[in-house]
């Protein structure tokens, strides 16, 4: 609703920058995060599909290589995500983001108005 309705930038059209010294979440390091999980997620259901293959047809293993190789890339990728997500700063400060990616916030005194108006509504 935030993004369709901007309740809050219908009090006023402006907007300041956040101080510079907070700490935000960075944005490399999350789609990072989202990429390990997805690789996770990936790597869970080529070891549903070996474990179903075998149980299917027994031990025919030229039968389940293409799975096994498909699910060896999978973990080699998954290896060199996870590397570079541990190298990969969590927390960044504002100051240190581009200009287009850091956050704006309504001036201070219209905030609280905002929020007064939404809590008693």
């Amino acid at each position: 609703m935030m993004q369709h309705y901007d309740i809050d930038g219908l009090v006023e059209y402006g907007a300041e920058n956040v101080p510079g010294m907070l700490s935000v979440v960075n944005g490399q390091w999350r789609d990072l995060d989202k990429a390990v999980r997805k690789g996770r997620q990936t790597e869970r259901k080529l070891q549903a599909d070996l474990a179903r293959q075998t149980a299917r047809e027994g031990s025919e293993i030229h039968k389940k290589a293409g799975t096994v190789e498909a699910l060896q890339a999978v973990q080699a990728d998954l290896a060199r995500l996870r590397a570079d997500r541990k190298a990969a700063p969590k927390k960044v400060t504002i100051d240190s983001l581009p200009k287009d990616q850091r956050p704006t916030q309504l001036p201070p005194l219209n905030k609280m108005l905002t929020d007064t108006v939404k809590m008693i509504a």
